[in-house]
């Protein structure tokens, strides 16, 4: 699956200001007696008080975040169809992605895995010459081994595969400029703990 993919994050019951008071709120609302909705005063912090730190903490944020996928598939117009394709088939071999449909006569091509296409290069203006993709990876292992089948493709590094804690302490990655200039991306978020296979030297 693609890890460009857009993920919407949610709290499931946001912090946020009552309208016209001083005061922090965790869960404002609860279902009243008679089915309707009314205040929650128990969880309401007036004056100066401080909002409790449990319900601020990173765990508790992270605990409440709902991750929706929104993007189907996506795709870069590229300038020479055939030059791209070769390029991707090579370079997304490690992550299992092959082309599944391809509009030889149109100059497109779908790829992705398990008969599902994600990932589209159509020869076509305007050129999207910048852009980023990012491929999510199920170990460091198959980071490399994209970055380096990126490489003996034609792509020019960008990055070799490592941590870019920056992100996160468990980001990592390595980012390859296809033919057209677009920065391509293989990711994984998981600890070394959670992830399969051994970790790159």
């Amino acid at each position: 699956m693609i890890g460009a993919a857009v993920l919407g994050m949610q709290r499931e019951r946001p912090l946020g200001k009552l309208p016209g008071r001083d005061v922090s709120v965790g869960e404002l609302r609860r279902d009243g007696p008679d089915g309707g909705r009314e205040l929650d005063r128990g969880r309401l912090h007036l004056g100066r008080r401080k909002p409790r730190r449990d319900c601020l903490s990173s765990r508790s944020v992270a605990a409440r975040r709902t991750i929706h996928h929104v993007i189907d598939h996506v795709g870069v117009n590229v300038r020479d169809y055939a030059v791209s394709r070769r390029f991707y088939e090579q370079a997304l071999e490690p992550l299992g992605y092959s082309v599944l449909i391809a509009f030889d006569e149109y100059k497109a091509a779908g790829f992705g895995q398990e008969q599902k296409p994600v990932f589209w290069v159509g020869q076509r203006e305007p050129l999207g010459t910048g852009t980023h993709v990012a491929f999510t990876c199920p170990d460091r292992a198959t980071v490399q081994r994209f970055y380096d089948a990126a490489l003996e493709a034609g792509g020019r590094d960008n990055g070799p595969p490592g941590l870019r804690e920056h992100y996160h302490a468990n980001y990592y990655s390595a980012f390859a400029i296809d033919p057209d200039g677009n920065n391509i991306e293989a990711v994984i978020h998981a600890p070394v703990a959670d992830a399969d296979g051994p970790t790159p030297a």
